[in-house]
């Protein structure tokens, strides 16, 4: 009776413990523009555009062409795009608006609300990001004669990215 109960326990665990690949596996940068990555996965390996992508747990950009076997990936540090963001703690609405030396320039927040360290998320206002995908954090804020600037710190390393996770939208 124990050894029969034992090759279930054994069967169960075999059927149970086979590795389930994520919807995609993490795709290779082959080349990189200043505001765009192209990445080694494509419709082939069930990529679609305006899929997420991440690395660090943190927004990188959206697949915004797909071909055969790669894609191409629209980078948030590309000044001529908005993303709208909120700081995750007292939900505050601003702009990422400019990306500079490496980090991200948030406007539209009055800085008397905003603390260093507040995590910054996506609002999903715009439909292009979904809410709540984690940005960066409140690095600095910088005061000048017009008006505060408020400095993201993100933990991807634009210059030097290599690999990066797709996510289904």
């Amino acid at each position: 009776m124990i050894k029969i109960i034992l090759m279930i326990m054994l069967l169960i665990i075999r059927i149970f413990s086979f590795d389930k690949e994520l919807p995609y596996p993490n795709a290779l940068v082959v080349a990189k523009e200043q505001y765009e990555l192209i990445i080694d996965k494509g419709y082939s390996d069930g990529v679609e555009e305006g899929d997420i992508v991440v690395q660090n747990e943190a927004l990188v950009g959206i697949i915004n062409e797909v071909k055969k076997n790669e894609s191409s990936v629209k980078l948030i540090t590309n000044n001529q795009n908005k993303l709208s963001v909120k700081t995750a703690d007292n939900n505050l609405y601003g702009l990422i608006d400019k990306y500079e030396n490496s980090y991200l320039i948030l406007s539209g927040v009055k800085s008397e609300n905003v603390e260093i360290g507040s995590k910054i998320l996506t609002t999903g206002i715009s439909y292009i990001y979904p809410d709540n995908l984690y940005v960066g954090e409140v690095y600095s804020i910088i005061y000048d004669e017009s008006k505060p600037i408020i400095v993201v710190k993100t933990p991807v390393d634009f210059d030097n990215i290599s690999e990066v996770l797709i996510l289904k939208r």
